[in-house]
This record gives C-alpha cells, structure tokens and sequence, in this order.
C-alpha cells in the first residue's frame, strides 16, 4: 500500500499545478517573475493573463523554473508562436524558448495544461487614417538592354548562404555553364534582417570586413538583391516595408548604376506552419511591395507553393529543418534567380550539383518554371513593360485596397489595362483618372551604368601639401565683368566642387561633385552677380581662390562645397593639422550672416562638422555690393583635425559656404578657400598591420579604401572588394 501511495503523490506532483503561480517570464521583462507577468488561473488547468507585451523570446514558467512547471517550444519544433493560431508546448525541466516574430501587443494569453497547447490573441490596433489614392509604383525604372556583364550582389542570411547550401555559388556555375559573364557575391549575416544589413554603417564592420553598404558603393552592381530573415515580411510588413523602401533610396543615391534592378526573393513558410495560408500571405505582401516601388520579385516562395499543391514532397525534401533549403532547394531557388534575371526558361539550364541526380534536377527546374511563368511581375526588366495600379493608401503609405481607374494615359497615350511598355530611353509621365481627380507616376528606361569612375585622391605623406588654387588660371580682359565671366576653370587634382540645390548648410556626395568652375571675377561684383561656383581673382591676376554665391532665385544655388579626396599613403595612422584662408570678394546684406564651416568625411558621402575651431563666420554688411581691391578681407583659420587617419585610409575635407542661420539664401557674401596646407605626422598610436594568405572579402588581408572603393592588399599586390588584382 505504502508503494501505491508514493507513485500517486509523484503523478499528483508532476501533473497538478493548481498550487502553482505561472508569469510570463522573457525578453519583455528581463525573463522576470514579477507581479505584472503573473497570470491567472481561471479554471483547472487553463491560465491566462491580457495586457503582455511580448518583444522576442519568452516562457511560461514558475519563479523557480520548476520542471514540473516550465512551459517552452517542444524539442525538434517551430518556436514561433503566430497570433490566433494555437501552438503545441510542452514542459520540462529546460525546453526551448517561445518566440514571436516581432513586438507583439497580446490581448490575451492562454495556456492549458490539460492538453499542452498555447493560444495569443493579438491587440488590433486602431485603424489608420486614410490619405487618397496613390499610382503605383510612383517610380519605375527599366534597364534596357541587359548589359553584357551582370553583377550581382546581395544582403541576404541564411536562406541563401547556409552550411554548404550557396544559392549565390549555384547561380555562379549555372551562368558559366550557360556561357553567361555574370558574378554574384554574397553579403552574409546568418539569421540577421535588412535592417541589421543597413546599420553595419558606410565603412567597414568591426571584423574588418566591406559593411553591406559599403560594397554598394564599390562595384557598378546591375543586380542588388535585399533578402529579408524568414517571416518577417509576412508577420511584420510595416517594419519589412520601411527597411525595403531605405534600402532602395540609399542604392538609387550611392550605387555607381543608380539603375540597378533590385529583386526581392519571395520568403516561404516554415515546415511546421499552416503551409498554404502563410505563403498565401508572403505572396500578398511581396506583390504588394512590388506594385508600390517598382522592385522585382524572384518567386522562391511561389514556387515552395506551387510544387506542394502539385503534390511534390515540399516537405519533406526541400527542407533541412524547418525553414532553411536543401541542397535541391538551393539550387531551384539559384535557377529561379537566373531566370528572372535573363528572362530565360530554366529548364534550359545544363549544370546541376553532384549531390543531385538529373532527375531530382529536372524536376527542379521544372518548378523554377513553373513559379517563373506564374509570377507576373509589376516591372518587367525583360519585356521594358510596367503594370499600373490606382491604390486606396493609409498615411503611412499602406495599401488599403485597389481602385479600377477610369483611363490609363502616357504622355496623353491611352494605355490598354494600365500597362506601359517602354521601348526608347527617356521619361514618361503616366496618368490614372478618376472621378474629377488625376494620378500621376514617372517611368525611366536608361541603360545601366557599367563602371566605376576612378576619381584623383591626393596621397598624404609625413610632411605638408599645399594647394593655392593659382593653377586655376585666368583669362585677360580689359575691361572686368561686374556680374561675371562664364568661363570654365579646371580644379587641382582630387579637388572638386558641389553646387548644392537643396538648402543651405548640407553637404552632398564627393562623387556627384564637378570638377569645373562656373565663372570667373572678383572685382567691384554687383549685387546681381551669378549664383554657382567662382574661381575669385583681381583681373588678370595670378592669385586665386576657390568659392561662390548663393541665391534666393527658384532653382538657384543654396550652398557651396569646396571638396578634397585624399588618403593617408603611409603605413601607420596620422593625425592631420589643416590650415588655410577665407577670403571676401563681396559684401552681403542678409540678415542672417554667412559661415564657411569645415567637415570631414571616410568616405566622401557621410560627413561631421570638424567643429568650432574650423568655423569662420561674418555678420550681415550694410549692403550687398562688390569690393574694387579683393580679396576685401582674409581670415586665417589653423587646427588639428579631430580624428585619426589610418594607414591607406581616406579622408575627405569638405568647406561648406552657407547661410549662417534660416533658409533665405540671397544677399549673399562672396566668400572663397584659399592656401590650403595640410600638416601630417604619425600618430602615437601606431598601427598593427594584420596578416593572412587570402585575397577574398572574408580573409584577414588588410582592406582599406580607396577612391571609396574597397581594396584588400596582401603581399603588396591591390585587390578589388571581388578578389580581383588590380594591375
């Protein structure tokens, strides 16, 4: 009897927890077991608790994490817990954490322990406003022809590059095997979002490595693909969305072919998930993205679906676990990707692993078809052909609903189910009308830029350059020009100059600067003079400056920005003292005064004020008007630059001429940069050279900048950011 009584109080022990308190225990609270994360038992077995926010990870647990009282995702299992949906938990003495895909208002949480399952409901959240109609995508652009060497590059993680699963070396030996010139290099961050891509910064990673915009920079990409972590573009499509929209700005500002296609792969649904309904799902979402800016889609997603509704074993045979691809996976996603960028049928490819047979390869590629003829594409690179669509949007810019136009136009062209096919580079303006109300979208067809263009960077050694712009020549004449001559003047080498359109006190790309002056004058100017960049002088004078006036005037110029590229050519870091002359060539009534303010940059694009020590300013003059013996004053400015540059890394300088204050940009000063010198000596705190045999991004060969590109010197030979030598 004693035995009986024992083996009953351990069932009771293990089963019963109607004397036990359970929280929500995780990310949320710091896995705390607090008073508000306590829920209630509402009845045997059934726990609940409302008003949780979850923000990742988390457990139901006691405060002890009892095993009898440890509630977690089951072993070998999905750990995503999707709203509505009821999830299969188990307790044990440390089972998996629960995780949801992104933060995560709960209406209600409730876990039964009679039958081991767990149930959120999410919080709806107040409906948006809503704004009007919108023409999608605003913005298209068609790339016509496909150049004759593709580039591609992606941010993607683990769904393309995991293991011994590379979609991108896949894609790479199909194109040889096809005789296409075609690359694709993958930027990797295993399990990582977009976002986590965006944020590795413009320089390099703190491993040493090209950051993911960084190699945007490098390279005249005809292809950049942005691969989003597993769900997040079904359970978090605001978030998804704005990651998207910064990533295809930032390409079309900083790439060198600011027409390159930009494909999104199409997620899949987790083998452990309601497979149909979430794909469903990812397949709204990504067309609805699609529609709105233009991107191309490659259909991996559709095609996962497309096979399992054909009764292939999607299941079982295209996942290694449950979300990452097989090996048979990979390669239909790779002759997918191929697809859609040639335009190709893929089951004309004649390479397949040897981990495949050429069966399990034709049916793959059968299905890459498949999904590829299925999808029809928003923009399509192929046919230079862009699908419109009148769209019901939200302020934040979601789509509400599709609107039938009542007429679809180009150019006053009547286009047949708002479908514009471009055949001739150019603009075109489409139109969608309806009711009294007009729509309108632009549409490009360029070619793609295929090269970088090299820009001059001034090599610093120990000791001092100097540059006094007298190089910049000057024309005879016998009379001076009161408003100014037009006369192109030549900047030095690795000089350039930007006139900023904008607004005053912002300081453009170094790459999109010109390398010519627009006018040239100096002595008694009226107050009328030319708006945009001078090279200032005395007439006939060999002593010259660099500078310019701002305007007032519609489309006129708001700032100007003297620039130098420049690299630190020495084998350990430098500190930089800078000194040089801001020279007055005219007098300027506004009210507001002017400052010529100095910044300093990595890599030509991202800037900071190098401070006050570098800023020179003026008060308003009486009167705007010119000067009959110039330069009418000179300020001498001397100081250490406030940062450290390291070996064969750049440093771009960058003189801002501005309005002091506001945004009214006339009555302006005439102010010029004039005997530039540029102290350097090493810095004390040296630099440690790393060492390695490889030339790839990867390896532990030096990388550094140059020309804002990156570069990876090993045993004294130059290599691109593609491990490719430089001669």
């Amino acid at each position: 009897m004693k035995r009986i009584y024992l083996f009953i109080c351990a069932v009771l022990a293990v089963c019963s927890l109607s004397a036990q308190d359970l929280y929500v225990r995780g990310a949320h609270n710091n896995w705390a077991a607090d008073a508000n994360s306590k829920m209630t038992q509402t009845e045997p077995g059934i726990y609940t608790i409302s008003g949780i926010t979850l923000t990742g990870a988390f457990k139901i647990a006691d405060a002890n994490w009892s095993a009898t009282a440890n509630w977690g995702a089951p072993a070998g299992s999905s750990t995503l817990v999707v709203p509505g949906i009821s999830f299969t938990v188990e307790c044990s003495s440390n089972p998996a954490n629960l995780t949801v895909e992104k933060n995560m208002e709960c209406e209600l949480i409730t876990l039964n322990t009679n039958d081991s399952t767990l149930l959120i409901i999410e919080r709806e959240q107040p409906p948006t406003d809503v704004a009007g109609p919108a023409l999608w995508p605003a913005q298209a652009v068609v790339v016509s022809p496909l150049p004759a060497q593709v580039k591609v590059l992606s941010m993607n993680n683990s769904l393309i590059h995991y293991e011994n699963e590379w979609q991108d070396d896949m894609f790479n030996r199909i194109a040889q095997a096809m005789q296409k010139d075609a690359s694709w290099t993958a930027h990797t961050n295993l399990g990582k979002t977009l976002d986590y891509h965006y944020e590795e910064g413009e320089g390099l990673t703190p491993a040493g490595t090209p950051s993911a915009r960084m190699l945007v920079r490098t390279e005249a990409w005809t292809h950049i693909i942005l691969q989003e972590q597993t769900a997040k573009p079904r359970t978090n499509f605001a978030g998804w969305r704005q990651s998207v929209i910064r990533w295809v700005e930032y390409i079309r500002q900083n790439c060198p072919n600011p027409n390159a296609v930009i494909i999104l792969p199409m997620n899949w649904a987790y083998n452990t998930d309601p497979f149909a309904e979430f794909n469903a799902a990812f397949l709204k979402n990504y067309r609805d993205l699609a529609q709105e800016l233009g991107v191309v889609i490659c259909p991996v997603g559709l095609a996962y679906e497309l096979a399992y509704e054909g009764g292939v074993d999607v299941l079982k045979d295209w996942f290694k676990d449950d979300r990452h691809p097989t090996q048979r996976a990979t390669y239909m996603g790779a002759c997918l990707e191929y697809a859609t960028i040639f335009g190709e049928d893929p089951t004309t490819i004649t390479w397949r692993p040897a981990t495949l047979t050429d069966a399990q390869a034709e049916q793959m590629r059968a299905c890459a078809k498949n999904a590829w003829q299925t999808y029809k594409q928003t923009v399509d690179q192929i046919t230079g052909c862009v699908h419109y669509e009148l769209r019901l949007t939200y302020t934040d810019g979601l789509s509400v609903e599709t609107l039938t136009a009542d007429s679809y136009t180009a150019d006053g062209v009547a286009l047949t189910d708002g479908t514009l096919c471009m055949t001739e580079r150019g603009t075109v303006t489409v139109q969608a009308a309806y009711g009294s109300q007009t729509y309108t979208a632009t549409a490009l067809c360029d070619t793609a830029v295929t090269q970088v263009v090299e820009i001059d960077v001034v090599d610093l050694e120990e000791g001092v350059y100097s540059q006094d712009f007298n190089s910049i020549g000057v024309v005879t004449r016998s009379t001076a020009d009161a408003k100014g001559m037009k006369y192109r003047s030549d900047l030095p080498f690795g000089w350039r100059i930007d006139r900023n359109l904008s607004g005053p006190r912002l300081v453009g790309s170094y790459f999109h600067a010109a390398d010519t002056l627009m006018y040239l004058g100096g002595v008694s100017l009226a107050s009328n003079a030319y708006n945009g960049t001078w090279n200032w002088g005395a007439d006939d004078s060999e002593d010259r400056a660099v500078g310019g006036l701002t305007t007032g005037v519609d489309n006129g110029t708001r700032g100007i920005n003297i620039m130098l590229a420049a690299r630190n050519s020495t084998a350990g870091d430098m500190t930089i003292e800078v000194a040089y002359d801001i020279e007055k060539y005219r007098s300027g009534n506004n009210s507001a005064g002017f400052t010529v303010q100095l910044y300093y940059s990595p890599d030509g694009v991202n800037w900071t004020s190098a401070g006050s020590n570098f800023e020179s300013s003026w008060a308003a003059d009486a009167a705007t008007q010119g000067f009959a013996e110039v330069p009418a004053e000179t300020r001498h400015v001397s100081a250490q630059l406030p940062v450290t540059v390291k070996a064969e890394q750049p440093v771009f300088l960058a003189w801002n001429i501005s309005v002091s204050s506001g945004t009214n940009c006339a009555g302006a000063q005439g102010l010029a940069l004039d005997n530039v010198t540029i102290t350097t000596q090493p810095s004390t705190l040296g630099i440690s050279l790393p060492s390695g045999e490889g030339t790839g991004v990867g390896s532990s060969a030096l990388k550094y900048i140059r020309a804002g590109h990156v570069m990876i010197r090993h045993n004294g030979v130059d290599y691109t950011a593609l491990g490719l030598p430089i001669e």
